[in-house]
C-alpha cells in the first residue's frame, strides 16, 4: 500500500513541484517538468504526455483568461500611486493598540484580494513604516504574518468576487466535470467553514500561541515617502475601472 502510493505518477510529480519551487526554481519550469516526470512514470511517451499536458491547459483556459485580466488590472495599479494614496489614507485609521493594530492589518490585506486585486503589492507599502510601532508594542513578527496570511487566503477562499471568483469557479467547473454537481453558490456556501477555520486559526495565533511579548533589534530602512501624493487622472482613471469590474462581477 505505502509502495503504491510512493510509486504514484501524480503524488511523485506534486512533491517534486514542490521541492522545486521550495528551491526557488521558476514555477512555470517546475510545473512543466513535474509534467514531463510523472509522463515518464505512467510509461507514457513524451509526444503524448505534452498532448495531455496542452489538453489540461485547454480545459482551464477561462481560469487562465481570469488570471490574466486581473493581472492586467493589477499592472496597471502597479503603474500608478493608487496603492500608496490608499495606504495614506488607511494609515491615519491603523490603531496604535496591539491587538487592533494586528486586526487592522488582517482587515487591510482582506481588501487586496477581492476590493482592490493587488495581492501582495501593498506588503512593502505598508509593513516597513510600521515597523518601529511593532518592536516598540513587542509584537511578535509571526503574529503579523499570520494576519497578513489570513488577509490574502480567506477572503478569495469565501468571496466569489477578484481573485475569489477565479478559485471558487476552478473548483465548481472540475468538480462538475467529475459528476458531483454543484453550482457557484453551493462551493461559496460551504467554503465558508473553511473560513471559520482560518478566523479560530488567526484568533489562536494573536491571542494564544504569539501574544507573548517579543523583542527585535531596532534597524534601520528606507521608507516609502508618502507625504507629496495627490490623486491624478491617471489614478482616478484606474479607480474607476477597479469599481466597475467588481459591479460586473457581481452583477455577473
Amino acid at each position: 500500500m505505502i509502495l503504491t502510493l510512493l510509486t504514484n505518477p501524480i503524488i511523485i510529480s506534486v512533491v517534486l513541484m514542490t521541492l522545486l519551487c521550495l528551491f526557488r526554481f521558476n514555477v512555470l519550469l517546475s510545473l512543466l517538468i513535474s509534467a514531463l516526470v510523472a509522463g515518464v512514470f505512467s510509461h507514457l511517451e513524451l509526444v503524448d504526455t505534452m498532448n495531455i499536458l496542452i489538453s489540461g491547459m485547454k480545459e482551464n483556459l477561462k481560469t487562465a483568461l481570469s488570471y490574466i485580466l486581473l493581472g492586467a488590472i493589477a499592472a496597471a495599479i502597479s503603474k500608478t500611486n493608487l496603492t500608496a494614496y490608499l495606504i495614506k489614507i488607511v494609515s491615519h485609521f491603523i490603531s496604535h493598540k496591539k491587538y487592533l493594530l494586528l486586526l487592522s492589518i488582517a482587515l487591510i490585506s482582506c481588501f487586496s484580494q477581492n476590493l482592490i486585486p493587488i495581492h501582495v503589492a501593498f506588503i512593502p507599502l505598508l509593513i516597513p513604516p510600521l515597523l518601529s510601532l511593532f518592536n516598540k508594542l513587542k509584537i511578535d513578527r509571526r503574529a503579523v504574518a499570520c494576519a497578513l496570511t489570513f488577509g490574502l487566503t480567506t477572503p478569495y477562499m469565501v468571496l466569489p468576487v477578484g481573485f475569489g471568483l477565479t478559485f471558487q469557479d476552478l473548483l465548481k467547473d472540475n468538480l462538475n466535470a467529475n459528476n458531483v454537481s454543484v453550482s457557484l453558490n453551493d462551493v461559496t456556501n460551504t467554503m465558508y467553514f473553511a473560513a471559520i477555520c482560518m478566523i479560530t486559526g488567526l484568533f489562536l495565533a494573536l491571542f494564544v500561541f504569539y501574544r507573548k511579548p517579543r523583542e527585535y533589534q531596532e534597524v534601520e530602512i528606507a521608507k516609502v515617502n508618502l507625504e507629496n501624493l495627490e490623486m491624478t487622472r491617471k489614478e482616478w482613471g484606474v479607480l474607476a475601472g477597479l469599481v466597475l469590474t467588481l459591479i460586473l462581477q457581481i452583477l455577473t
